[in-house]
């Protein structure tokens, strides 16, 4: 490898032939080049020799803080790191940010679609994203069978209505959503969520015609949250009526209990009960008018079947 493509004063000077030449401003910046204990080579007539006080062939200077501070307090360590950097000498990227400060170079914020961990990897900038159904290295995509933006919003898990779901949060995530779409016309709907550790959630709805709306947001820790909705309130079969659920927890492994079940209300159900007891007692009556008319039908064809007989008796008798 070539003096020049070393970037700091200790990688410069693990290569035989090089050393380093400083800049003169006490933050550790210069140039590894080519050279010897008495000072540096002049390749080419145009090239600049490193001045004797800037040389450094067996030794670094004392202070190097890659550009980004210089040494006030104590020769070695660099005082207050500017530009998103740290370590005893602006080495290494500040939390929340990555990349290589080396020779005044800049960190670049960690971003994570607000999906990820506040540190990210700072040799790459890749996230750990949080968000259960979020991946990519920015947290930039859903995974399979998720669906939603998480540039502009989140993912959801897809769940049916008169299904009950058990799931679990690891430890390493702190959000899961879900979204109920296959709801049934004509009937209410009731949500149940129970929660084995402590979480935090917001239930809201949305369709084609509103925006989203919240309907509830609170804690879940231990017991049975019920909550009913009317179908005369809400139209669930139409333009694309949506329940979303958004869990939040502290980073502990929870399981969850959730469904959105359709049922029909106690009013529905008496009626029905009415109207079929009212159209089984109008069958009744018209069985029993049937059956009356039917006597009296019979009483009048055994009264003139009699009286035939007792003509033709007569008639034989005259004879």
């Amino acid at each position: 490898m070539e003096c020049s493509a070393r970037q700091t004063c200790s990688q410069c000077l693990l290569q035989p032939a090089c050393g380093w030449c400083d800049d003169g401003s006490d933050t550790g910046l210069g140039v590894c080049r080519e050279g010897a204990l008495s000072g540096s080579l002049q390749r080419s007539d145009n090239a600049t020799v490193c001045p004797a006080a800037s040389w450094y062939f067996a030794d670094c200077p004392e202070c190097v803080c890659n550009g980004h501070s210089t040494c006030i307090a104590v020769p070695s360590v660099c005082s207050n790191c500017t530009g998103n950097t740290g370590g005893l000498q602006c080495e290494t990227c500040a939390a929340g940010y990555w990349g290589s400060p080396l020779l005044g170079a800049h960190c670049e914020q960690c971003f994570c679609n607000n999906h990820g961990q506040y540190e990210c990897n700072q040799t790459d900038g890749h996230c750990t994203c949080t968000t259960v159904g979020v991946v990519g290295d920015t947290c930039s995509r859903c995974s399979d069978n998720y669906i939603g933006n998480p540039v502009s919003g989140t993912c959801f898990q897809p769940i049916l209505s008169g299904f009950i779901y058990t799931t679990t949060i690891a430890e390493n995530y702190n959000k899961a959503n879900y979204a109920c779409t296959s709801l049934k016309t004509g009937l209410d709907v009731t949500f149940q969520l129970r929660c084995n550790g402590a979480a935090w959630f917001n239930l809201t709805w949305m369709d084609d015609l509103h925006e989203e709306e919240v309907l509830f947001s609170q804690t879940c820790s231990g017991g049975i949250f019920k909550a009913k909705f009317s179908r005369y309130d809400y139209n669930f079969a139409e333009n694309n009526f949506t329940f979303l659920l958004y869990i939040h927890s502290d980073n502990t492994r929870i399981t969850l209990t959730i469904a959105f079940l359709s049922n029909i209300n106690a009013l529905d159900v008496m009626e029905f009960f009415l109207v079929f007891f009212g159209c089984f007692l109008a069958l009744l009556v018209v069985a029993a008018l049937s059956w009356k008319t039917k006597e009296k039908y019979d009483a009048y064809r055994r009264r003139q079947v009699s009286r035939v007989s007792l003509l033709y008796r007569l008639q034989v008798l005259n004879v």
